[in-house]
């Protein structure tokens, strides 16, 4: 749902928080286009600036929890998640990954 709020306050098909797209300076999170672009370039500056796992944890709890070090039990099985799609990925010859 293009137009879905959070209850804490993530917006669109991304779910980009508003400090989120103040940073990466887009005015419209619910465009679904400026969303969509918003979450790419968000998810592009993590991997630039933390190591795989960590962008993870930013990307799934958001950065204040990679701060405080607390990493919340659905993020930590997002995580796995996300890794073991990637190492399916790549032990089928994908060149997605």
């Amino acid at each position: 749902d293009p137009y879905r709020i959070s209850k804490n306050g993530a917006v669109g098909l991304m779910q980009i928080m508003p400090a989120t797209a103040d940073f990466l300076g887009v005015t419209n999170v619910l465009n679904p286009e400026d969303n969509i672009k918003a979450g790419v370039m968000y998810i592009a500056w993590l991997v630039k600036h933390y190591d795989e796992e960590y962008a993870l944890w930013a990307w799934n709890a958001g950065p204040g929890k990679l701060e405080d070090n607390k990493m919340p039990k659905e993020t930590k099985r997002f995580i796995v998640d996300v890794l073991s799609v990637k190492t399916f990925l790549k032990g089928a010859g994908s060149n997605l990954i």
